[in-house]
């Protein structure tokens, strides 16, 4: 289960996933090193927009677990 921005899977976001994102910066989609799990966006591209997605997710804290959908979710009446 990847969180948004941990491109090493170790359950955070830190500088290793940042010094991930830096060559992965600016590639066209076509280009055979174009990894579209870089671009946080998914506009087709790995910018200055995917960068300003993944600075605010440094080093702050992610889900152990992933939420409940409102499907499976119970209500009490």
């Amino acid at each position: 289960n990847l969180y948004l921005g941990d491109f090493n899977a170790d359950g955070s976001v830190n500088h290793y996933d940042l010094a991930m994102w830096i060559p992965q910066n600016a590639p066209a989609p076509q280009a055979a090193t174009f990894d579209p799990r870089f671009d946080l966006t998914a506009d087709a591209l790995v910018d200055a927009a995917d960068l300003a997605v993944l600075m605010p997710r440094l080093y702050q804290p992610v889900m152990d677990a992933a939420p409940a959908s409102p499907a499976s979710a119970t209500c009490s009446v």
